[in-house]
């Protein structure tokens, strides 16, 4: 039951919540987050941003409001039975000096560890996500907007821990307190307050101090969150020395003396190397940029950086130090996917005819350098594409033009990683 219910998850969760979905990571909540930031202090935006707590998610949920959920969702009625048969046959005990003391029956809840509970709570949790982007939608929850050309972010969600965003108003915070308390009433969720922080940017103290006792919650100082950013030199150099022990060390002698230079060891295996290097995991980022364009960290970074639907305006847009420190990191190793990539061609709606690779080896601009034979190539690309146009290609290219992946014409144009037979960048840890 669990797997066919995780099969579903991806079409019934938003795009808002990135947690026990297939598909998604904590790194999408993370980079979401940390951009809504970014702009809030770039662009010396007020806005408020709330870290909720809630106690003891799992074990307050309410059993008829989860059936409920399933059965607006649509869910078949034997199926929710078997759902119910599932969470409220659960007895319990407890130990009294060693010995067991009987069982008793749950009331509420869903079994920590249970197959079935992370995707259920999820399920559950989206009710809160639809109350706020109803109070979006009539205008009285008006989020941050880190784009003009995108709609504003009111809220991101990771299993029960969820960030929401507003303007710093008590008009907004009132509106912000009263879903929550309509959502709490309703699953059983409850807020500590004590435990939730409260963030207010670019808002003077007096503003701050009335919204802060209105919602009941203190004003925190915002923390740096390292996973999506560059690590410190230190920290590399430490799983530069981890890697190293790995390689040359073992149970007979634990100080062998490395026969390779680490630097070497790091190169291409084309360049004499073996390929270790730590930025394999961060080139992963601008693999999804191109390969999972409909995230909405990767709408907001076409947007606000590239200000283009073509994640391929990475390789020509400029870097700028006031760039968020999430983008400038995707930046820095954008290279390691982008040379290693091609296009395999559908509707040829997304390929850059000159400046992408869909042949199976390189870009045309960085394969031949005659700007008038390319020219001419692109006034008949028609011709070329079914004909290969090999009477006029230059002799040591003709060969790699055969290898272009042609796909149906009916489907979107996808790129592949060039280094792995399934065409996907995975990193194996």
């Amino acid at each position: 039951m669990a797997e066919r219910l995780n099969k579903l998850l991806p079409k019934l969760i938003s795009e808002h919540q990135n947690s026990f979905t297939p598909g998604r990571e904590i790194a999408d909540s993370i980079i979401l987050v940390s951009e809504v930031i970014h702009t809030m202090h770039k662009e010396k935006m007020s806005g408020i941003a709330v870290k909720l707590d809630v106690e003891k998610a799992y074990d307050h949920v309410i059993w008829s409001f989860l059936v409920c959920v399933l059965d607006r969702l649509g869910f078949p009625s034997a199926w929710i039975e078997c759902i119910k048969q599932c969470i409220s046959t659960v007895k319990f005990s407890i130990l009294v000096n060693g010995n067991v003391c009987g069982f008793f029956p749950a009331t509420n809840g869903l079994r920590q560890g249970g197959p079935l509970s992370p995707s259920l709570f999820v399920l559950m949790n989206e009710v809160l996500g639809k109350l706020i982007q109803k109070r979006h939608v009539r205008g009285v929850w008006k989020g941050i907007r880190v784009h003009e050309q995108l709609d504003a972010i009111t809220h991101s969600q990771l299993a029960d821990d969820t960030m929401v965003f507003g303007e710093a108003t008590l008009t907004e915070a009132k509106t912000i307190m009263e879903t929550l308390h309509l959502y709490s009433e309703s699953s059983g969720q409850i807020m500590n307050k004590e435990k939730s922080q409260l963030f207010i940017f670019n808002t003077n103290k007096q503003t701050q101090s009335r919204i802060s006792r209105l919602m009941g919650i203190k004003v925190a100082e915002l923390p740096l969150n390292m996973s999506c950013f560059k690590l410190p030199a230190a920290a590399g150099k430490k799983l530069d020395n981890l890697l190293r022990k790995f390689v040359w060390d073992n149970a007979k002698d634990t100080n062998r003396i490395p026969l390779i230079s680490w630097d070497t060891m790091c190169l291409q295996k084309e360049s004499g190397g073996v390929g270790l290097q730590n930025i394999a995991l961060d080139a992963k980022l601008t693999w999804k940029m191109y390969r999972e364009p409909q995230k909405l960290w990767c709408s907001i970074f076409r947007r606000k950086f590239l200000d283009s639907n073509e994640p391929s305006r990475i390789l020509t847009i400029a870097n700028s130090i006031k760039d968020s420190a999430t983008w400038n990191f995707l930046w820095d190793y954008r290279y390691i996917i982008t040379d290693h990539i091609s296009w395999q061609i559908g509707n040829g709606q997304s390929t850059k005819f000159r400046y992408d690779s869909w042949n199976g080896e390189m870009a045309i601009c960085d394969l031949i350098k005659d700007p008038t034979w390319i020219q001419m190539v692109e006034s008949q690309l028609g011709s070329f594409v079914n004909n290969y146009f090999e009477e006029d290609l230059p002799n040591t290219s003709h060969r790699r033009w055969k290898r272009v992946n042609l796909g149906s014409s009916d489907s979107n144009d996808c790129i592949f990683w060039c280094g792995s037979k399934t065409g996907e960048y995975k990193v194996n840890l």
